[in-house]
Protein backbone atom coordinates (compact mmCIF):
# COMPACT_ATOMS: atom_id res chain seq x y z
CA UNK A 1 0.00 0.00 0.00
CA UNK A 2 1.52 3.67 -0.80
CA UNK A 3 1.95 6.48 1.57
CA UNK A 4 -0.97 9.16 2.09
CA UNK A 5 0.36 12.37 2.04
CA UNK A 6 -1.54 15.20 3.42
CA UNK A 7 -0.30 18.57 3.50
CA UNK A 8 -2.35 21.78 5.10
CA UNK A 9 -0.94 25.51 5.23
CA UNK A 10 -1.75 28.03 7.69
CA UNK A 11 0.30 31.41 8.93
CA UNK A 12 0.42 33.03 12.71
CA UNK A 13 2.09 35.78 13.87
CA UNK A 14 3.13 33.47 16.78
CA UNK A 15 6.87 32.96 17.68
CA UNK A 16 7.76 29.27 15.52
CA UNK A 17 8.48 28.02 19.25
CA UNK A 18 5.75 29.14 20.97
CA UNK A 19 3.85 26.94 17.51
CA UNK A 20 5.97 23.36 18.20
CA UNK A 21 5.11 23.54 21.87
CA UNK A 22 2.23 22.71 20.69
CA UNK A 23 2.19 20.79 17.74
CA UNK A 24 4.97 18.19 19.42
CA UNK A 25 2.96 17.83 22.86
CA UNK A 26 -0.24 15.28 22.00
CA UNK A 27 -1.17 16.07 25.33
CA UNK A 28 -2.10 19.84 24.48
CA UNK A 29 -4.33 18.95 21.42
CA UNK A 30 -7.51 18.84 23.33
CA UNK A 31 -6.54 22.67 24.20
CA UNK A 32 -6.25 24.02 20.96
CA UNK A 33 -7.84 22.01 18.45
CA UNK A 34 -11.28 20.14 17.61
CA UNK A 35 -9.87 17.09 19.49
CA UNK A 36 -11.83 15.91 22.80
CA UNK A 37 -8.72 14.61 24.56
CA UNK A 38 -5.47 13.48 23.61
CA UNK A 39 -1.82 11.80 25.73
CA UNK A 40 0.63 9.33 24.91
CA UNK A 41 0.53 5.39 25.63
CA UNK A 42 1.82 4.77 28.21
CA UNK A 43 0.63 8.07 29.65
CA UNK A 44 4.32 10.46 29.60
CA UNK A 45 4.93 14.20 29.54
CA UNK A 46 4.95 15.59 25.53
CA UNK A 47 7.02 16.71 23.89
CA UNK A 48 6.88 13.73 20.67
CA UNK A 49 9.53 11.73 20.33
CA UNK A 50 11.07 8.62 17.78
CA UNK A 51 9.41 5.77 19.39
CA UNK A 52 6.21 7.75 21.17
CA UNK A 53 2.95 6.49 20.81
CA UNK A 54 0.52 9.65 20.74
CA UNK A 55 -2.94 9.30 20.33
CA UNK A 56 -6.04 11.82 19.95
CA UNK A 57 -10.02 11.45 20.30
CA UNK A 58 -12.47 13.03 18.67
CA UNK A 59 -16.30 12.25 19.25
CA UNK A 60 -16.41 8.31 19.30
CA UNK A 61 -13.25 8.10 17.05
CA UNK A 62 -9.54 7.53 18.72
CA UNK A 63 -6.31 8.11 15.91
CA UNK A 64 -3.02 5.91 17.01
CA UNK A 65 0.27 7.36 15.58
CA UNK A 66 3.48 6.39 16.53
CA UNK A 67 6.09 9.00 16.00
CA UNK A 68 8.67 8.09 13.34
CA UNK A 69 11.45 11.00 13.26
CA UNK A 70 11.67 14.62 15.00
CA UNK A 71 13.29 17.48 13.58
CA UNK A 72 12.45 20.79 16.20
CA UNK A 73 10.91 22.36 15.66
CA UNK A 74 10.02 22.04 11.90
CA UNK A 75 8.71 18.64 11.83
CA UNK A 76 7.11 15.27 13.07
CA UNK A 77 7.16 12.37 10.87
CA UNK A 78 5.04 9.38 11.99
CA UNK A 79 2.36 6.49 10.46
CA UNK A 80 -0.91 6.34 12.12
CA UNK A 81 -1.24 2.97 14.01
CA UNK A 82 -4.88 2.73 14.14
CA UNK A 83 -8.63 4.89 13.89
CA UNK A 84 -8.94 6.55 10.89
CA UNK A 85 -10.56 4.07 8.57
CA UNK A 86 -9.50 5.28 4.78
CA UNK A 87 -10.53 4.22 1.21
CA UNK A 88 -7.68 2.57 -0.85
CA UNK A 89 -8.23 0.89 -4.16
CA UNK A 90 -11.83 0.89 -3.54
CA UNK A 91 -11.81 -0.94 0.16
CA UNK A 92 -12.61 1.00 3.29
CA UNK A 93 -9.84 -0.46 5.73
CA UNK A 94 -9.26 0.38 9.70
CA UNK A 95 -5.52 -0.13 9.27
CA UNK A 96 -3.28 1.58 7.28
CA UNK A 97 0.33 2.81 6.91
CA UNK A 98 1.47 6.46 6.30
CA UNK A 99 4.18 8.76 6.91
CA UNK A 100 2.68 12.34 7.41
CA UNK A 101 5.42 15.26 7.84
CA UNK A 102 4.15 17.60 10.09
CA UNK A 103 6.41 20.67 9.08
CA UNK A 104 6.48 24.12 10.69
CA UNK A 105 8.06 27.50 10.06
CA UNK A 106 10.11 26.95 6.91
CA UNK A 107 13.16 28.86 6.82
CA UNK A 108 14.08 29.17 10.68
CA UNK A 109 13.52 33.18 10.78
CA UNK A 110 12.02 32.48 14.51
CA UNK A 111 8.48 33.56 12.54
CA UNK A 112 6.22 31.10 10.73
CA UNK A 113 5.54 32.15 7.37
Amino acid sequence: MGDLHVEAEGTTLAEVKTVWALVADANTYAQWGPWNDGGYDPPTEGPSRPGSVQWFRFGRTTSVEKILEVDAPSKIIYTVMRGIPVRTTGRRSPWYRTSPVRRFGGQPRGKTR
